[in-house]
């Protein structure tokens, strides 16, 4: 089911596992209306959507799993260094607050779990992730 940050239905679905974070194209609603994915629920088949790119797109923290560090070794924690959650996108200013857990300097566009994260110390790749849920 599609439905609305406040839970009203507005359509249907072939499957949540086929939608990410921030998506507008392919919802199957129209109207003229601009909607944004901001919620995936693959256990209950359930998408969230928001109209326009309101702050449910945007997230100051995200948790990471799986991280494999370059050097061998995990920093000391917090640690503060520069990520990268798309390809090309420039690289933004953050603090790993912990093994699991990123704080951002400036809130991020559509951060999607199972999408990877990573870190770079002085435009050095030192290590990375994948978001988790």
């Amino acid at each position: 089911m599609l439905v609305t940050a406040d839970g009203r239905e507005i359509g249907e679905h072939d499957g949540a596992h086929f939608y990410t974070i921030g998506q507008r194209r392919g919802l199957g609603v129209g109207g003229g209306i601009p909607y944004y994915v901001t919620g995936v629920d693959t256990a209950a088949n359930v998408v969230t959507v928001s109209v326009g790119e309101g702050e449910e797109l945007y997230t100051e923290e995200v948790g990471f799993e799986q991280a494999n560090w370059i050097l061998g070794e995990m920093p000391q924690f917090p640690f503060t260094c520069t990520s990268r959650i798309r390809y090309r996108q420039p690289l933004q200013r953050c603090t790993i607050i912990n093994a699991r857990k990123v704080v951002f300097d400036e809130p991020q566009r559509a951060v999607t779990p199972g999408q990877s994260i990573v870190f770079y110390k002085k435009d050095i790749l030192i290590g990375g992730g994948v978001i988790a849920d």
